[in-house]
């Protein structure tokens, strides 16, 4: 039953966040004078159109077909004239993406990434502002076996009060003790019900790689092998005021930009920190399982995440097109060749199929196979 729920809380979610991506691109390419001749959910044979809308661009009347397609797994807007042509001819196209200045076919493509972005804040704002920030407290969720804590005797729901003798309030000043005790015995003290219980325990080497965390506890972006006990923190939602909701939120897609640029200038941990289908599929599974708010959580980091990374100078993605654009102001608004834009089109998509391979690899091994 999780299995089925899973499935359709994925594809629905997916569908929702491509349609948020696609209607930004529709309503800018409106804007910029472009015609715009469907508007699709899925890929593949059309299932259903619903609807059909006529709009005026000066003399001339437009319509926008609005199609459901029969695989679920993406969409697209398609714009009049957007596909370029050997002879050029495609800057003739009355109302045509091409025949438009560069600085508005930028406008009408940074639109879908802006759009997703907006949306995932939107729907954390919402979130915090009603449940809180989820803060991780140190209090013991769970226990890795033959770790030092499980050999130890340490149980959950463990309340850890002191380390190393000094009060704790926050799991990053055990975290920061333990990282600094690499084979050295660490005195922990845990209140369990009434009663304070002490042991000592040897961190050790993970033999998985964990995020690397600043002094104030958030992640950096690196993953390395790290001194740990085998505990896992438990999380409790602090509710905020709307004015500290809201920074919250606006701070997820800059803190999303910060690990994109930290992996690409990070070649060898791109792999590890990247997550594709079957790994959004495995984390919408954990937030089924979580509840209703771990569910609009995660679709909230997905559509920030997609919107960002659409932004990456790849030719089948927005930033790819945009980068060309660019170029094209540079030149002086003149169309680079056909040939160029066509070695780079295809550059970009090999790149992309040899990475969502490897990460799709990557993903069964993390999340699928046993371990």
């Amino acid at each position: 039953m999780t299995t089925i729920l899973t499935a359709i809380t994925f594809l629905l979610m997916f569908c929702t966040l491509v349609a948020v991506h696609e209607w930004g691109h529709y309503l800018a390419a409106r804007r910029m004078k472009m015609g715009v001749d469907e508007f699709a959910i899925g890929f593949g044979k059309v299932v259903k159109t619903w609807k059909r809308k006529d709009f005026q661009i000066g003399d001339e009347t437009h319509e926008t077909v609005f199609n459901l397609r029969a695989i679920p797994l993406g969409g697209f807007v398609r714009i009049t004239g957007m596909e370029p042509k050997e002879d050029g001819s495609e800057v003739n196209i009355p109302n045509g993406f091409y025949s438009k200045k560069p600085i508005a076919r930028i406008v009408a493509l940074v639109a879908g990434p802006l759009f997703s972005v907006i949306f995932g804040v939107i729907l954390l704002f919402g979130l915090i502002a009603v449940i809180g920030v989820k803060t991780p407290v140190p209090i013991v969720n769970a226990i890795v076996k033959e770790s030092a804590a499980f050999k130890a005797g340490v149980q959950l729901g463990d309340r850890i009060v002191a380390v190393e003798g000094k009060q704790v309030t926050e799991p990053i000043q055990v975290v920061e003790v333990i990282r600094a005790k690499l084979g050295q015995p660490v005195a922990v003290s845990v209140l369990r019900g009434a009663e304070t219980i002490n042991f000592n325990m040897t961190p050790a080497l993970s033999k998985e790689k964990y995020p690397v965390l600043d002094k104030n506890g958030l992640p950096t972006g690196k993953l390395e092998q790290l001194p740990r006990i085998g505990i896992e923190f438990a999380t409790e939602f602090r509710r905020v005021p709307p004015g500290e909701a809201f920074a919250a939120a606006v701070s997820a897609p800059i803190i999303s930009f910060e690990r994109l640029f930290f992996r690409l200038t990070q070649p060898v941990q791109i792999l590890e920190e990247s997550t594709g289908v079957v790994g959004m599929v495995a984390k919408t599974n954990e937030a089924v399982q979580g509840g209703f708010d771990e569910v609009i959580y995660i679709c909230a980091v997905i559509s920030i995440g997609l919107g960002i990374a659409n932004l990456l100078p790849l030719g089948m993605l927005d930033g790819g097109q945009i980068l060309l654009a660019f170029v094209e102001m540079l030149n002086r608004n003149r169309r680079l060749s056909f040939r160029l834009q066509s070695a780079y089109l295809t550059v970009g998509l090999a790149f992309m199929a040899i990475a969502f391979i490897l990460i799709t690899r990557q993903d069964i091994i993390r999340f699928v196979l046993p371990k």
